[in-house]
């Protein structure tokens, strides 16, 4: 059996309930989730001469990707009254066959702790020096609620508009040897260079061991965490 026979035969609607379930609006626009009118969004990267379609995701490395190679943006259209709006996106015609779509898949622990860091870093409202200030981001957490932004969204849940159609995609881990594996694909040598400003990075390294710790305390443990992430770990575990 192909193992993306088990992503075409997902339950869709309960995965998406599953994640719009997940989100604290207390952080999070509900806004964001609600289209109320046709909205361009540029979520597929083309590098034409090659034919390839490179679709980011959140905290997987997509800004160095995108920097790094001369992607052309795609723009796509959401219609409204769209609840998740990727659900919505349509892949254009002259795309779906003929070009190799290329997804960047990462360990789903390891890139929840970077989007928590990313939020946290971002917000005003938490001090790092003054624990009470995280004590309704905890709460949120200990009532399932573990998606507070779009770094913290599951990756599986940026690309279920890929599964409608019979697509050459191939699903790449974010290791130390993705320059071969994107140069393969490519058939020239690339070279991936990291963007990570500095005056974020030092925030980040400051915050790393309380987001490890409520990773493991809140939400290894806790079967809602992990039924929200399993299709993630799935697609981490068989990508190349």
């Amino acid at each position: 059996m192909n193992y993306l026979d088990k992503v075409y035969n997902l339950d869709w609607k309960k995965y998406n309930d599953l994640v719009y379930n997940s989100i604290s609006f207390k952080y999070f626009p509900k806004e964001e989730f609600e289209i109320e009118t046709i909205t361009p969004v540029d979520i597929l990267y083309e590098l034409e001469e090659e034919k390839i379609i490179y679709i980011p995701i959140s905290k997987n490395a997509s800004t160095s990707i995108t920097n790094s190679l001369n992607f052309r943006p795609v723009t796509t259209f959401v219609p409204p009254n769209s609840k998740f709006y990727l659900d919505y996106i349509d892949i254009p015609e002259k795309y779906r066959s003929g070009y190799k779509f290329l997804v960047i898949t990462r360990d789903p622990q390891k890139r929840w702790i970077s989007g928590i860091n990313e939020f946290l870093n971002e917000r005003p409202d938490f001090d790092e020096d003054d624990i009470k200030s995280y004590d309704k981001f905890i709460i949120e957490l200990k009532n399932n609620k573990f998606i507070f932004d779009c770094h913290t969204r599951p990756q599986f849940s940026w690309i279920d508009f890929c599964f409608r159609y019979d697509l050459d995609i191939t699903f790449l881990k974010l290791d130390e040897n993705l320059n071969e594996k994107i140069s393969n694909i490519l058939g020239r040598q690339v070279t991936i260079n990291h963007y990570n400003p500095i005056q974020k990075y030092e925030s980040k390294i400051k915050n790393y061991k309380f987001c490890y710790d409520i990773l493991t305390k809140y939400c290894m443990k806790n079967k809602n965490f992990l039924n929200l992430h399993e299709m993630d770990f799935y697609l981490y575990n068989n990508s190349l």
